[in-house]
């Protein structure tokens, strides 16, 4: 699957970076975004994993996958040491 997939990290898109994309070679695949983030000390798992989705909506990182006609699946990770978290949308 990731042979027909094109990767991509720390790329603009829309009115922002992602942190790692990957993109589908013809449009007829599914793309996957991809934002991290890292729990701070007294910081809420759920409203970074919420925050995460709600920038990769706020600064268009899907913009690109759009213009194409590209489907897409958008993750947000949240890592505390070793335990990571996922929310994703569809």
């Amino acid at each position: 699957m990731l042979a027909k997939l094109t990767r991509f990290a720390n790329r603009e898109s829309g009115r922002g970076r992602y942190y790692l994309s990957m993109t589908p070679r013809k449009a007829d695949g599914i793309g996957v975004l991809m934002e991290f983030k890292k729990l701070g000390k007294g910081e809420d798992v759920g409203m970074l994993l919420e925050r995460g989705l709600g920038q990769s909506n706020e600064k268009q990182y899907a913009l690109e996958l759009k213009l194409r006609g590209i489907r897409y699946i958008v993750y947000t990770m949240v890592f505390d040491g070793k335990v990571c978290r996922l929310r994703l949308k569809r």
